[in-house]
């Protein structure tokens, strides 16, 4: 077997298409196969047998090394002329088209970022720039995102993503039940959020949709209500627990700064300990706390309310869960208290989709795991310069995307 043959057969280039020449530079650590389109026809994109008309300037395209030795095709690919079509250039099979890299190249550089998460870690390993790996990235989202079935989505979970710092987010839509991020918008506006929807599923899928898990955001809940006909909306636990909790902070700090003036820090470095559900308090901290509920009535009054509505999570029939809202809304009423009051009310505004939990038992959780997820990979790349590059990241590690490049595209 001569050279080109063994060439031939590795790259698994195939007629009408020919290795003809294979030149080694050891300076430069290069192996440089030439290939040629033998024959007077050839088939246009349309599928039309074809006359050549002539050919590109010559072109240069990244291949798997060979021994250590960095590897390149190079060729002059054919234009054909068609009667349909006009004068066309004929895909290199070995390449995705305007790509500088072998299809084999390509779908290396997206297994090993796959495995790395870090595009400088994959550019410095394979001696290409981080523009070239991007490139790729984004090739790979955009095929995936074109190979996506339409699948049944009975379940989605939305939440926001700080972009960077300052008041500037992004918007997540998952399918939970997968694990996975269906698409990402730029903001948390209603209008964007409403084409998100729209754009990532269809209107099959949209009327299939059993309920959407999402914080009390109301340009979420607009959203939804609009796009989805047959979603419940569901506010779980963790979003309800976050109200209360900053309720209960801030009567606390309140509270820490008026008993300071009087030389009393008996709340002092108690943030965690009422933060903390009961049974989460380690013992040695327990007499902390006493001290500490016992100096302020108010924090105390408000945790405890916190405490007890966990329990309306346990609530397994509606007329129960319905009820426990509403004795546990007039007794946080009569308290008095302007910061609890305001949580209850809150409450009361959104209870339709704190009682969506009752029906579908189905929490954020999934949002938030994606959400950290997504945070990892942000601390990891130091930030993202576009919110483009930000989107192409989130849908390529976490999308769930069928991406390797394929001779048939």
């Amino acid at each position: 077997m001569d050279t080109r043959e063994f060439y031939r057969q590795l790259t698994g280039i195939e007629p009408p298409w020919q290795v003809t020449d294979v030149s080694l530079d050891l300076d430069a650590g290069e192996v440089t196969l030439l290939v040629e389109h033998v024959g007077a026809g050839v088939a246009c994109g349309c599928g039309r047998q074809c006359s050549v008309h002539d050919h590109m300037k010559e072109r240069r395209w990244r291949h798997l090394d060979t021994c250590q030795m960095k590897t390149f095709i190079r060729c002059r690919l054919p234009r054909t002329r068609c009667g349909e079509c006009g004068v066309k250039t004929v895909a290199a099979p070995w390449a995705v088209p305007n790509g500088r890299f072998t299809l084999l190249f390509e779908a290396l550089v997206i297994e090993l970022l796959l495995a790395t998460g870090r595009m400088s870690r994959v550019a410095s390993f394979l001696d290409i720039s981080e523009a070239q790996v991007a490139r790729v990235m984004r090739r790979a989202v955009e095929r995936g995102m074109g190979r996506r079935e339409e699948e049944d989505v009975r379940r989605l979970c939305i939440d926001e993503k700080s972009m960077s710092r300052g008041h500037s987010y992004l918007t997540v839509l998952g399918d939970p039940e997968r694990g996975r991020v269906l698409d990402v918008c730029e903001t948390r506006r209603g209008k964007e959020v409403l084409t998100l929807l729209h754009s990532a599923l269809s209107e099959e899928q949209r009327e299939a949709v059993e309920s959407i898990t999402m914080d009390m955001w109301g340009p979420f809940m607009t959203a939804a209500a609009d796009s989805l006909p047959k979603a419940d909306i569901v506010h779980d636990r963790f979003h309800v627990s976050m109200h209360l909790n900053k309720a209960v902070d801030r009567v606390r700090r309140q509270e820490n700064r008026r008993l300071s003036k009087r030389d009393v820090d008996a709340l002092k470095g108690s943030k965690y300990l009422f933060l903390s559900n009961h049974e989460n308090i380690k013992e040695t901290s327990l007499d902390q706390f006493e001290v500490a509920r016992k100096a302020s009535r108010k924090t105390a009054t408000i945790w405890r309310f916190k405490e007890v509505f966990r329990s309306f999570f346990d609530c397994l029939r509606m007329e129960e869960a319905r009820s426990f809202l509403a004795k546990w809304y007039r007794h946080a009423r009569k308290e008095g208290i302007p910061e609890l009051t305001a949580v209850a009310k809150t409450i009361l505004r959104h209870a339709k989709g704190i009682l969506g939990y009752i029906t579908h038992r189905v929490t954020n959780a999934a949002a938030e795991s994606l959400n950290a997820r997504i945070q990892a990979l942000k601390a990891s790349a130091r930030g993202f310069r576009s919110f483009e590059h930000y989107r192409n990241n989130i849908l390529f590690h976490f999308g769930g995307l069928d991406m390797m490049p394929q001779k048939s595209e």
